[in-house]
């Protein structure tokens, strides 16, 4: 299924736009947690940085004592003091 299709089809009906589309859902819990789904890869990590591939381009993520709490196939949560987040095309 294309992506126009499926974004035509989320609208229509009225599904939110991360169900359908390869775009990434971040919640983040104040600024000590973030849970990411639909991320690809994850391109490097260390305590202060994080970066995640994901279908159109990176999600640069930095901060304090980051670590990766849970990573599974589409979804990863990281802890640690979140200082800023970035897309990277």
């Amino acid at each position: 299924m294309s992506k126009k299709v499926r974004k035509m089809t989320a609208e229509w009906l009225d599904i939110p736009a991360d169900v359908l589309t390869d775009v990434p859902r971040i919640v983040m819990l104040g600024n000590r947690q973030l849970q990411i789904e639909n991320y690809l890869s994850v391109e490097s990590f260390c305590d202060q940085e994080l970066v995640l591939k994901l279908g159109k381009g990176k999600l640069h993520i930095r901060g304090d004592q980051l670590w990766i709490r849970k990573i599974y196939t589409e979804e990863v949560v990281i802890d640690g003091k979140i200082g800023a987040i970035t897309f990277l095309e």
